[in-house]
């Protein structure tokens, strides 16, 4: 009976999957009608991604979201564990409509996937974008009133464990004086895992843990470091 829902399990979400690329496909006739306005090719994600997120709820043995932070409107770094491909899908799960990706590597490589990712007003940098550049791209979109996602992992952990955190993001939220708002995301690594595309019936919880601020520089990689504890710990709940 467990090898037919594992079966069953995993053609849904190959058939999720082949709809939301048809469906990126297939938006990019309207998007270029609309002449890739910003605000709607960020809604038209935000469904895709709410589709996909409910295939996975639907699939999984359980699904929770909890909010420890009450307040998460407004501008802020969102700092998250990275350990699954659906990890740019999750956040639509917490209705974070107004968020957008710090974003460099593979997915700025593919053309299609580039051309969305700027349409959407994801900050989009490479190894020649110095500091200040990207500081500048950030509060563009903090000027929107947009939230910023970050994986300050760098990249998607082999195991689902929280690797080392990089700096860059809390300097970035310090510079910018706004709070880091961390959010602990598991089960998703066992869902789909890293270099596979099947799709498993797991325990997913996401959490959005208390907004944290970065006062000075000097405190940079302390809190750096605390962030990702806090994720660590709640990942062991």
């Amino acid at each position: 009976m467990s090898f037919i829902k594992d079966i069953f399990v995993a053609v849904i979400g190959f058939i999720a999957f082949g709809i939301f690329g048809i469906c990126l496909i297939c938006y990019y006739p309207f998007c270029v009608i609309k002449k890739f306005e910003e605000n709607y090719v960020r809604k038209e994600f935000y469904k895709l991604s709410k589709f996909v997120m409910t295939v996975v709820k639907f699939v999984s043995k359980s699904f929770v979201v909890e909010f420890k932070e009450k307040n998460t409107d407004g501008p802020c770094v969102v700092v998250a564990n990275h350990s699954s491909i659906l990890d740019i899908v999750v956040f639509s799960s917490v209705n974070f409509k107004d968020a957008v990706f710090l974003s460099k590597g593979w997915p700025t490589r593919i053309p299609l996937m580039n051309k969305y990712l700027k349409a959407a007003g994801n900050v989009i940098f490479d190894e020649n974008t110095s500091f200040e550049e990207l500081c500048s791209l950030v509060q563009k979109a903090f000027d929107k009133n947009l939230k910023v996602i970050v994986f300050p992992e760098g990249t998607r952990s082999e195991d689902g464990t929280v690797k080392r955190f990089h700096k860059g993001a809390f300097l970035i939220a310090q510079k910018l004086g706004v709070p880091v708002l961390p959010v602990c995301v598991k089960g998703l690594d066992k869902t789909i895992k890293k270099n596979s595309v099947i799709v498993r019936s797991c325990d997913v919880k996401i959490t959005v843990l208390e907004k944290i601020f970065v006062p000075d520089e000097e405190q940079v990689l302390d809190i750096t470091r605390k962030t990702r504890q806090l994720i660590a710990e709640e990942m062991e709940k």
